[in-house]
């Protein structure tokens, strides 16, 4: 872009140098619901569509040229602007919501799914480690949801390998999902979750946006887990089990 727009790629480099710094509106956004500490500004979207017009009116790039432009500027943008608009320790219950997350590592398979013999329940588990870690780790929007959406496949792969077994059916999608979840042990999850879909750069009702949604769902069951939303195991065993891993964490 510096070679062949030069005006875009000045106005982008001062566009992000400009942009206000989030640490600005701290005392402020203290007092907002957590959607308005993430909200994008106007400015933002408004800049994006400047840039779809000035790629038009060149006459220079085909309709497709101007989509790859536009998805790859969107990614630059957004990673220059990560600090910026991802709210830092704005979230005073997420590192208690993890401490929970933590706290139910012991956790197997079988206190979600019944167990067939045969079946693999972990053959997806270092893959979806990785990419829910990826997930938080990426600073573009678009780059979250994509690992996300490995997430989702690499769950319906075990379904549709021990499937084939007569073994496991699409209702042990969430459950699988749920156990998983707590098996990566994601810290800042939460935020990461709500800052893809407030910049979700996909349709906002489309496949992406529902993904989105159904993991915040499993985030807010995760946090509330408690011994009747588990199989398989007794309450005196829970009680043990959450009792000797509260005593590690304190150490």
């Amino acid at each position: 872009l510096k070679k062949i727009e030069p005006k875009i790629s000045k106005t982008i480099t001062s566009f992000i140098d400009n942009f206000p710094d989030f640490t600005i509106y701290q005392s402020y956004l203290n007092i907002l619901d957590f959607e308005e500490k993430l909200r994008v500004p106007e400015q933002l979207s408004a800049y994006f569509k400047i840039i779809n017009n000035y790629l038009k009116n060149t006459n220079r790039y085909s309709k497709d040229d101007i989509t790859e432009i536009e998805k790859r500027l969107y990614d630059y943008v957004m990673v220059q602007l990560y600090d910026k608009l991802y709210p830092q320790g704005l979230i005073a219950d997420e590192n208690a919501n993890y401490q929970k997350i933590i706290l139910h590592s012991w956790v197997e398979s079988k206190h979600f799914i019944e167990q067939a013999p045969g079946a693999d329940y972990n053959r997806f588990l270092p893959d979806v480690i990785e990419y829910l870690k990826s997930m938080i780790k990426e600073k573009s929007p678009r780059q979250k949801i994509e690992n996300l959406s490995k997430v989702f496949n690499a769950i319906k792969d075990v379904i549709e390998f021990n499937g084939g077994k007569g073994l496991l059916g699409v209702d042990n999608f969430l459950p699988l999902l749920t156990y998983s979840f707590i098996k990566a042990q994601p810290y800042r999850m939460y935020s990461t979750i709500k800052y893809a879909m407030l910049y979700n750069p996909y349709e906002k009702t489309g496949e992406y946006a529902q993904k989105l949604t159904e993991l915040l769902s499993i985030y807010d069951q995760i946090t509330k887990l408690s011994f009747d939303k588990l199989i398989n195991i007794t309450k005196e065993e829970y009680n043990k089990k959450m009792h000797e891993h509260n005593i590690l964490e304190l150490k």
